[in-house]
């Protein structure tokens, strides 16, 4: 059976700030309504992989302009029921060491996607609840990190 959850952290963004909020939907929902950047993170389990579909909306009035020091615009961490990191999705990969840039419209929205297949060094996890956290990996506008926890089933083989 898929789950689908939908973790959606709202950050407003200050230059000194940086924060980790743990948020479920229901809560947030009715805090959307001030000028802020939305990280949003669905996660979808599925029988032989994990789907984490990220979203960086601008919910200001203005462009925001997101900084990045390489080619990696976001990371995930998996964790298990003890804190023992089982997946992260930066191991092994080599992004470009380039300053760039991307820009974000007034009410637009920049998605990125990724799997994940269960598996530590090759063999398949043990069934259970996992802990996630997704970053941000660029610097928004008007400063601080975009940072969200939450936690997904793994089902049996």
């Amino acid at each position: 059976m898929k789950l689908k959850m939908s973790i959606l952290a709202v950050f407003l963004l200050i230059l000194t700030s940086c924060g980790q909020d743990q948020l479920n939907n229901k809560e947030v929902a009715s805090e959307v309504s001030e000028e802020k950047m939305l990280w949003i993170v669905e996660i979808e389990p599925g029988s032989n992989e994990v789907t984490f579909q990220m979203k960086l909306t601008n919910n200001t009035s203005a462009e925001q302009i997101v900084k990045f020091n390489s080619g990696q615009s976001y990371d995930i961490v998996v964790r298990d029921s003890t804190g023992k990191e089982v997946y992260r999705y930066s191991k092994g990969r080599m992004f470009t060491q380039a300053l760039r840039e991307i820009t974000i419209a007034s009410g637009d929205t920049k998605t990125w996607e990724s799997t994940w297949d269960y598996k530590k060094d090759g063999t398949r996890v043990e069934e259970g609840t996992y802990q996630v956290t997704t970053e941000l990996k660029g610097v928004v506008s008007e400063g601080g990190k975009l940072i969200v926890t939450g936690e997904f089933v793994v089902p049996s083989e």
